[in-house]
């Protein structure tokens, strides 16, 4: 009874109080459209009630932004108010937009008695911005003008007063924008990097409000240096340099490109080749290659590179042994004045002997030593010093004969197969010149009688043949009153060229034929 006592008191109260709202009214309305953050939106809230009624309006903005709702809507008016009964009240005011989304307001009316609530129509709030931008070409050189321009539009179609900001090679740039505008020239860095670049702009104002662009553009690489790289500054002779070219562009970056290389040594050119940038060539020295400061050039059409290098003293020998023979020469590029140590090891008997040499041999050359010692097999060392350490070449199993102790003979044989040459070109000469005498003093021999003279006709002869493999005739005995020529007889010997059994039979046979030769022209001349 009583719960349907309750039920009977609300529906006549609703009754009651029907006629107060039944033609009120209660909206809120926004502007509609698209708006940006720090934009104003205008809100016009009405109310038309029948009766006076006091109380308090209270307007909330609630926004979305995707599928996430904001659960602390923004409070944006709360006021008292007095509504008069039959008159239509109403607040209009602008807000500024701070929240980006789908949004509407939310609007409540609050009095004694009850209380009202609506909703507005719903409308967007961007933070974008749409930004256009342009350059004024593609390809630039460093220090070359780079125009950058375009606009800034809001997505509300308004313009935009704000900042473009971007980097340039790690270096920060900022414009400003107005009215939605911007224009700008920037020289390009002298060291800037070569090819291609990404230019990101970002456009923002103080409300939040963002847009950003990227633009390609492409700097052209400029040979600026060439670098030269070698494997080291000094070396010996008969070492190996390797020389690698390295182009780089205004930012000191490796870049392609062809260049010629060229050795001197002083101004003689010792090699030349073209190499492409970061490949390596390479050049040995001679193993008598001089002390001296060499320069490497590297040439890419108009740049210039040069770099010294050095070849240091270098003593170096080589030796080899040959019938008993120790032949020394020098293969360094200094004239080599060091002692030298011979060190001869049997292992038959076990003994060892030592010898000293007091080397001193230009750089080329050649020097030949007899080697001597108890008969047997020997392993023989040559220990000799170099510009910073001993170095040893061991020559063994060499048979010796011919002295009771090892040694080394410190002079070389007399006569070389070069001085050998000499003497047998000398012989020919003293044979052909001692012939053209003896054919000019027979032209003049005239016998001298009272008042004219006649001539003496030579000795006859027999007729000889001509064959050289004929056994020679007795040459007849001439006339004592004929001075015979004088005819030297080169049966000499001597004791040095028995140091050399071969040199001393080439000797004998060139003697032997020079000997025939001087009798056959005898007999032609009538001797």
């Amino acid at each position: 009874m009583v719960k349907k006592g309750c039920l009977i008191f609300i529906s006549l109260l609703f009754l009651l109080m029907l006629p107060l709202f039944s033609s009120a009214s209660f909206v809120i309305e926004a502007d509609d459209g698209k708006y940006n953050l720090g934009e104003n939106i205008n809100i016009q809230t009405k109310i038309f009630l029948t009766e006076t009624t006091n109380g308090f309006l209270k307007i909330q903005v609630f926004c979305m932004k995707g599928s996430i709702i904001k659960l602390d809507p923004e409070l944006v008016y709360y006021a008292p108010i007095s509504i008069e009964i039959g008159k239509e009240k109403k607040v209009t005011l602008d807000y500024p937009l701070n929240v980006a989304g789908k949004c509407y307001f939310y609007a409540s009316l609050e009095t004694t008695n009850v209380v009202l609530n609506t909703k507005s129509n719903e409308f967007f709030i961007s933070d974008s911005i749409n930004l256009d931008v342009k350059l004024n070409k593609e390809k630039f050189n460093p220090e070359e003008e780079i125009k950058i321009e375009g606009t800034a539009i809001k997505e509300s179609g308004n313009k935009l007063e704000g900042k473009l900001s971007f980097y340039i090679d790690d270096k920060p740039y900022e414009i400003e924008i107005k009215e939605g505008k911007f224009d700008y020239e920037i020289t390009l860095p002298k060291n800037i990097k070569s090819y291609s670049h990404s230019l990101n702009l970002i456009a923002k104002d103080i409300n939040g409000n963002y847009g950003n662009s990227n633009l390609e553009f492409y700097i052209n690489p400029i040979p600026t240096k060439i670098e030269i790289r070698t494997n080291n500054l000094s070396f010996n002779p008969g070492e190996t340099i390797i020389i690698t070219p390295i182009l780089n562009d205004q930012a000191e970056d490796k870049m392609n490109g062809t260049s010629n290389i060229a050795l001197y040594q002083k101004d003689k050119l010792l090699y030349s080749k073209d190499v492409i940038s970061g490949e390596s060539t390479t050049y040995t020295f001679d193993t008598q290659a001089e002390k001296n400061i060499y320069n490497i050039k590297v040439i890419y059409n108009e740049l210039k590179q040069e770099k010294e290098i050095t070849i240091g003293y270098h003593y170096e020998l080589k030796a080899i042994i040959e019938k008993e023979k120790l032949i020394i020469e020098n293969i360094g590029n200094v004239k080599y004045e060091k002692p030298i140590k011979v060190i001869f090891y049997s292992s038959e008997t076990n003994q060892t002997f030592n010898n000293t040499l007091n080397l001193s041999l230009d750089v080329g050359k050649k020097q030949t030593y007899l080697l001597e010692a108890p008969e047997g097999n020997y392993t023989i060392s040559l220990i000799y010093p170099t510009e910073s350490i001993q170095k040893e070449q061991k020559f063994e199993n060499n048979f010796l004969t011919g002295n009771v102790v090892a040694s080394v003979s410190l002079n070389p044989p007399l006569i070389s197969n070069e001085m050998l040459k000499y003497a047998s070109i000398f012989v020919i000469a003293f044979i052909l010149i001692l012939l053209l005498i003896m054919g000019l003093s027979k032209r003049g021999r005239k016998q001298k009688y009272t008042g004219q003279y006649r001539e003496i006709a030579p000795p006859k002869i027999k007729p000889q043949s001509e064959n050289i493999n004929e056994s020679k005739p007795i040459i007849q005995e001439k006339p004592k009153s004929f001075e015979k020529p004088r005819v030297f007889h080169n049966d000499f010997k001597t004791n040095s060229l028995n140091r050399d059994s071969e040199k001393q039979k080439e000797i004998d046979k060139l003697r032997a034929e020079s000997q025939w030769f001087i009798k056959r022209s005898l007999r032609k001349e009538g001797y």
